[in-house]
């Protein structure tokens, strides 16, 4: 039987990504089982880029204002707090 995994990617606003894989077993409720373990792993690397953005909040140094038609959004340089 062959391996059943649910995948996930993250991709940052700099172009790296980080990818998520979750081993489940071939039944359902294996598979829900890992759907809420990607949900967990999601939030929390989300929650990561939260912190991570209200650290940057006050940095004004490096900011880069993107306006292109339809899109529009602002980018903060800033350095990562220690884990």
């Amino acid at each position: 039987m062959a391996a059943t995994e649910i995948r996930g990617e993250l991709k940052y606003r700099d172009g790296l990504k980080k990818e998520i894989i979750i081993k489940t077993e071939n039944n359902l409720t294996s598979m829900i089982v890992g759907i809420k373990q990607l949900n967990a792993d999601v939030s929390r690397l989300l929650t990561d880029l939260v912190v991570q953005e209200q650290f940057c909040g006050g940095n004004d140094k490096g900011d880069l204002q993107v306006d292109d038609g339809d899109l529009s959004f602002q980018m903060k340089r800033c350095s990562i707090p220690p884990s």
